[in-house]
């Protein structure tokens, strides 16, 4: 009983130094893992030169993506070099350039699209065509307009240009339905609302970088990320809150009331203020007859002889000179 017993504490021991001893050995991995990591972004960070894009381009020649996945999770190292150049060269040119560039782009890609043949223009879907063809954008410059969800300031990596600060806008537009797009710009209107609000009336015009992978709710999730200097907010013009309709009807009710009243009181005054005054016809009280055919013949003659009238007046004027 007891060897048993000696037996149960020595195994006891054993596992509890065992269990130390890997506990040590990961902390050891972790500590060199991390070291080696760190290393590898101080070289490459060291060894990384600015990628020389011609200031007056304003379609971005290929060999700039060539560390580019077309589609992948976040930022990678390979991928920095471009990413930054790409921000430093939207802040170059100018807004008026980078627009006709997108709009011609449009146009080449309207035309070429069979979904498109037989619409009009204006109702070319930019974000299907760069979701379907993202080769078509490579180093191109794209127009998009609609709302932001979420928009935040993050810090810039360590780079060659002096970026400090970076702005992160989740983009909504019309056909892209409840898919966003990643927009990342050096620099944002002052009064643009920062979090995760619902802001409306954004536009941007910037370069394609590629599919940025995330990770959503139900599964990860590619959507376009573009590059750009800043955005522009058309913020929609703020309407008066509707009037409800137990205040609108009783009040329209009311004005009509008043108005009938006023239209009375004006037809009143001046029926009453007329300087013409209503004649009064009074009919006899009682009218009186001849009673006997002698009255009603002395009655009639005396009333004058209208023929003897009429000799008269023809007598006179025979008689006048002519």
């Amino acid at each position: 009983m007891n060897e048993q017993r000696y037996r149960f504490i020595i195994m006891s021991v054993a596992t509890a130094i065992l269990g130390l001893w890997m506990t040590s050995l990961d902390n050891a991995f972790a500590q060199e893992s991390d070291a080696a990591l760190n290393i590898e972004v101080d070289d490459f960070q060291a060894e990384a030169e600015p990628i020389d894009i011609p200031a007056d381009a304003v379609d971005l020649p290929p060999e700039v993506f060539d560390n580019v996945s077309t589609r992948s999770i976040g930022i990678s190292l390979a991928e920095s070099p471009a990413y930054y150049a790409i921000l430093n060269h939207a802040k170059v040119l100018t807004a008026e350039k980078l627009t006709q560039a997108a709009r011609q782009q449009r146009e080449i890609r309207y035309k070429v699209s069979p979904l498109f043949k037989d619409k009009p223009v204006d109702q070319f879907l930019p974000f299907v065509d760069l979701f379907k063809h993202p080769d078509a954008y490579i180093g191109k410059t794209v127009t998009l307009t609609g709302y932001t969800r979420r928009l935040n300031s993050i810090s810039a990596d360590p780079n060659p240009y002096g970026i400090k600060t970076l702005y992160e806008l989740w983009l909504f537009t019309d056909d892209s339905q409840n898919n966003p797009l990643v927009i990342v710009c050096t620099d944002i209107p002052d009064d643009l609302p920062r979090g995760d609000d619902l802001i409306n009336g954004i536009s941007v015009t910037g370069y394609f970088f590629k599919l940025y992978g995330y990770d959503a709710e139900d599964s990860k999730r590619l959507a376009p990320m573009i590059l750009a200097h800043n955005v522009t907010w058309n913020p929609p013009r703020t309407l008066p809150p509707p009037v409800s309709p137990w205040i609108l009807y009783p009040a329209a009710l009311l004005g009509i009331g008043l108005l009938l009243f006023v239209l009375w009181f004006m037809a009143y005054r001046d029926r009453v203020n007329s300087p013409l005054k209503r004649v009064t016809l009074h009919a006899p009280e009682q009218l009186s007859w001849p009673a006997n055919a002698a009255e009603r013949e002395s009655s009639n003659s005396s009333s004058p002889d209208i023929s003897k009238i009429i000799e008269q007046n023809s007598d006179r004027e025979s008689d006048t000179p002519v």
